[in-house]
């Protein structure tokens, strides 16, 4: 009996479907159904189907059965390259596993080599996430100063340190809007270690683990004054800045000092709404960001925008490839992002800029020179502007936490004779930040 007619266990109806000669199995959109079919050509998920159609080669090398997985480590035992430019499905198969839950089984024909009556296995629901997220959106909510006093979240430090759900939903709050606030933080410097680590081991810097933020004479960075501090992303001089940055309020006893926040992909969506030449000069123009000073020296060029190429932050969108002149899609292009791309990421530190070396000379130099300020202009004043600013001045047992490439922050001067401030502060890197939210994701999942 082959493959495609054996009955599917559990008394689910026979499944039937036909590998397709152009090398590619479809499925639909699953937005809204809770049922599906096999068809001949579509898994039909969708009441109103949007059709997706996996390739073979994706197939293949999506197989998690435990010759292509090893269980212990789950690390991959073949590599893409081997599999077979011919490849095709000779049989296919649903079946219901041990878990209770839909597997495609297909068989090929021109499989890798050494994997003779091999059956690679697929979850329904891997394909059916991939073709959810191949219309979802990133998910971020782009706010002002009246949107974030109505959606900001705060948490309970007990509930933060005890409860799993409690760290997820400040990582959700932070994908989606990038700001997050704690309260009822225990007055120790190593409190904010403590709520660092929930999501995963600290970055460590020149500046160490942690650090104080605090007006101390002789300061070699801005931040260590009284004085005011304008809107700014840390670390941008650095390869890879901090994603999250975390500051716990210890002492707030001077006046002044309010924290301010901004967020700088609304500015960046407004621009590129307004004025196509400014945000081409804000994504193309690069800047140079540098900390020479107490023995350091770093230096690095960043766009003022980041532009995603994958289509969503963390990887999940659909790569396309570039359009030629005629608007066709054009393979032997080198793949750069434009105009329509999304938001990956922002860089804006005014305080650690140094000479655009870049446009140093007169001519054609210095016209990209002349339009990038005044790109960077019209950034500053959105940004700046008082509707677009959250405005919160830390009180003592507080932690603010923070998306650092995408959300700006800045404090207003306060005045030292006053009395003391003084924040701890602590970076996480993206790395760390995106794998603690997808476990805690899977986690939800499966408890769901």
């Amino acid at each position: 009996m082959s493959m495609s007619e054996t009955l599917v266990q559990k008394g689910q109806r026979k499944q039937e479907h036909v590998g397709s000669s152009e090398g590619r199995q479809s499925f639909d959109d699953p937005r809204t159904t809770e049922s599906s079919t096999w068809t001949k050509k579509i898994w039909t998920i969708h009441e109103k189907p949007i059709h997706h159609q996996f390739n073979n080669y994706f197939l293949r090398d999506s197989c998690r059965c435990p010759k292509c997985v090893d269980p212990s480590t789950q690390q991959k035992l073949f590599q893409t390259s081997d599999i077979p430019i011919n490849i095709s499905v000779r049989e296919e198969q649903i079946v219901v596993n041990d878990q209770g839950r839909e597997v495609i089984h297909l068989a090929w024909d021109k499989d890798v080599p050494g994997y003779s009556d091999h059956i690679t296995e697929i979850p329904v629901g891997f394909l059916r996430g991939l073709a959810a997220e191949n219309s979802k959106s990133s998910g971020r909510v782009q706010w002002d100063k009246a949107r974030m006093e109505n959606e900001i979240l705060w948490i309970d430090y007990e509930d933060y340190m005890t409860s799993n759900s409690a760290v997820l939903n400040a990582l959700r709050q932070l994908s989606s809007h990038g700001l997050v606030f704690l309260r009822n933080v225990p007055d120790d410097e190593n409190s904010v270690i403590h709520i660092a680590e929930r999501v995963g081991p600290l970055r460590d810097s020149f500046y160490g683990r942690t650090w104080n933020v605090k007006s101390v004479p002789d300061a070699k960075n801005i931040a260590y004054t009284h004085q005011y501090l304008g809107l700014h992303m840390d670390l941008l001089y650095m390869t890879n800045p901090p994603h999250l940055q975390l500051l716990h309020s210890l002492r707030a006893r001077a006046s002044g000092g309010e924290s301010m926040f901004s967020d700088s992909f609304r500015a960046a969506e407004l621009i590129r709404k307004e004025d196509d030449k400014l945000f081409r000069s804000l994504a193309f123009t690069p800047v140079h960001y540098h900390y020479k000073n107490a023995s350091q020296h770093y230096s690095t060029l960043r766009t003022t925008i980041e532009l995603d190429l994958a289509g969503i932050e963390g990887g999940h969108g659909g790569f396309l490839p570039p359009k030629g002149i005629s608007g066709r899609v054009d393979w032997k292009s080198p793949r750069i992002p434009n105009e329509e791309s999304p938001i990956k990421r922002v860089n804006w530190s005014p305080p650690f800029q140094a000479p655009l070396r870049g446009m140093r000379f007169q001519g054609k130099h210095g016209k990209i020179m002349e339009i990038y300020v005044e790109a960077a202009r019209r950034f500053s004043e959105v940004v700046n502007a008082p509707k677009n600013i959250f405005e919160y001045r830390l009180k003592e047992g507080a932690c603010v936490i923070f998306d650092n490439r995408r959300v700006l922050h800045a404090r207003k001067a306060f005045d030292v004779n006053a009395g003391e401030r003084w924040l701890k502060g602590a970076y996480l890197d993206d790395d760390v930040f995106y794998s603690r939210l997808r476990v805690l994701e899977d986690e939800a999942k499966s408890e769901a």
